[in-house]
């Protein structure tokens, strides 16, 4: 049997290993950020500014908020418009997408042996690569 190291390719590993941290990351910010009690004179969090702000202006004919209600019909003349202007940010990372498929029974395995998301968060995954 050929050895894993020749198997799973490096860019197979960095997706398994560090998407799911990437993603449960990201999942936590957003909770927090989304529920976290601001210093504001109720602590609310922004998602309960959010909302409370919504239901007071849903009766109101604004774009936006109707929106949020499900209304998402626009003008025609809106509609054909272009969209905002378009960001080319130097700083932004392409990664290239996987192209290593496992055969289901070699991903069983390498989902039996290597859990993505454990391992100390101190050393970020770098354990599960070695």
């Amino acid at each position: 049997m050929e050895s894993w190291t020749a198997i799973v390719k490096p860019t197979f590993g960095l997706y398994y290993v560090y998407m799911p941290r990437i993603k449960r990351d990201l999942q936590r910010f957003v909770n927090q950020w989304n529920h976290d009690g601001l210093r504001t004179a109720r602590y609310m969090s922004p998602y309960q500014m959010f909302v409370r702000r919504c239901l007071r202006l849903q009766s109101q004919t604004l774009t936006g908020v109707q929106g949020v209600f499900g209304a998402d019909d626009q003008p025609a003349e809106e509609a054909a418009r272009p969209a905002g202007p378009y960001f080319n940010w130097p700083e932004r990372v392409d990664v290239p997408a996987n192209q290593l498929a496992l055969e289901p029974g070699r991903l069983q395995e390498l989902q039996q042996r290597v859990n993505p998301l454990a391992g100390s968060r101190d050393r970020m995954g770098v354990d599960l690569l070695e």
